[in-house]
């Protein structure tokens, strides 16, 4: 019984196919007085889900240093997902949003023919109307980003919009990080079913949130709200017991 909570905490719960490591850091902070944290290594190793989702080889190296932020959602940076499997609802790609400071992210489901306007809404909608309008953000060479409506929002607004540079490609290395673990997330929440990725998406940015980034030490939900979320392990200990 126990093994089987283990293993659909491991799944389907905050830490939503991380991994080991930041599984144990996500249940260790519930206070529910479950002994779970015993077996979270086996689990993870005798996932089917995860060995099959997640390749070997981890894309890491050096990288360029980038401003250190000092403040949370004042610093940004700002990538596309594309070519994705497109849903029923037409979408195929995937707007990301994180904070440098927290390492927050927001994964935003677009089209890849969304026009500028279009995008800029989806900003404002899903991170300004939250948090603030950005002081300085780093981007890649999309032409979303480099269309004349993006430069004249941003002067109107005091921002200072940085474009990855194509010498230095590893000047936001953070990006395809980020990107390759959300990749990691869907594959393994969606399994056989590729094409409804966007309905797992709002599951694999709370995992993501919800785990401890090893720059900080903390999870990003955590920085930002000073305690961690609510999930199962909450659950389970506040449900009645039956019979």
């Amino acid at each position: 019984m126990r093994e089987n909570v283990n293993r659909d905490l491991h799944g389907s719960g905050p830490a939503g196919y991380l991994g080991g490591t930041r599984r144990w850091q996500v249940l260790k902070e519930d206070t529910t007085g479950l002994n779970l944290g015993k077996n979270e290594t086996t689990v993870v190793k005798n996932c089917t889900i995860c060995q099959v989702a997640k390749g070997q080889a981890q894309d890491i190296g050096l990288c360029t240093p980038l401003p250190v932020p000092k403040n949370i959602w004042k610093n940004l940076s700002m990538d596309f997902i594309l070519v994705l499997p497109r849903t029923k609802k037409g979408i195929d790609s995937i707007f990301v949003v994180v904070d440098r400071f927290s390492k927050m992210a927001h994964f935003i489901p677009v089209q890849k023919t969304s026009d500028v306007p279009h995008v800029a809404k989806l900003f404002f909608q899903e991170v300004v109307r939250l948090y603030r309008v950005p002081s300085f953000i780093i981007s890649d060479r999309d032409n979303k980003f480099l269309a004349m409506f993006w430069i004249t929002l941003w002067r109107k607004f005091d921002t200072s919009l940085k474009h990855g540079s194509t010498t230095y490609p590893q000047t936001d290395d953070q990006m395809k990080v980020i990107n390759c673990t959300l990749g990691n997330l869907l594959r393994s929440i969606c399994e056989d079913r590729p094409r409804a990725w966007d309905q797992a998406l709002s599951q694999a940015e709370f995992a993501y949130n919800n785990a401890i980034h090893s720059s900080t030490g903390m999870s990003p939900f955590f920085i930002i709200y000073r305690k961690v979320p609510h999930h199962l392990l909450d659950l389970a200990s506040s449900s009645p017991r039956l019979g």
